[in-house]
């Protein structure tokens, strides 16, 4: 038994990602990261979406006081793209946490929860080149992440391709 655990240490070490070992999920993972790549997913992502939503179908999107919200956190700015999360934040309700709210403009997504005490974030595109849609999950993850108080959403495939189309053309924008 000895013999057998030293062989397989062996292997190991001169081995460590197990390549010559059939069925190991280390190389499945490796390989894993090898075809998923933000570039490659940029491909195949739906059309950007170009033309801000007007003001009514913003209207008819949100409640008064989430409007009036996202009125203020985006100003005078265009909103191309809106989306209702089913991730929550606890904003200090009385019934429970409220959804996270994602809305795209022209080089930045607003994230934004109302309640007592609401919650918002403005990360600009150029900070999220590694995000991708997790299809398994259902989560748009939001990468890399740094000082945000969110990095994944909950969203439908649909929505979830389309942010990060909306995130990604500001880098074919700049690539050209």
């Amino acid at each position: 038994m000895t013999a057998s655990i030293d062989k397989n240490r062996e292997n190991f070490q001169a081995d460590p990602l197990n390549k010559g070992v059939e069925n190991s999920a280390v190389p499945m993972q490796a390989n894993a990261s090898e075809t998923h790549s933000p570039v490659q997913t940029v491909q195949c992502l739906p059309t950007v979406i170009d033309l801000p939503l007007s003001r009514e179908e913003i209207e008819g999107m949100l409640k008064e006081h989430e409007l009036a919200f996202l009125d203020k956190l985006a100003g005078s700015a265009d909103v191309f793209y809106l989306a209702k999360s089913s991730t929550k934040y606890d904003t200090g309700g009385w019934f429970g946490k409220s959804e996270i709210w994602v809305a795209a403009l022209q080089a930045e997504l607003i994230l934004f929860a109302t309640g007592s005490v609401p919650f918002s974030d403005r990360i600009p595109f150029a900070t999220l080149d590694n995000s991708i849609y997790n299809h398994v999950t259902g989560a748009l993850v939001l990468a890399p992440g740094h000082d945000m108080k969110i990095t994944g959403l909950a969203l439908e495939p649909l929505a979830g391709y389309q942010l990060l189309a909306q995130i990604y053309n500001l880098k074919g924008a700049q690539n050209d």
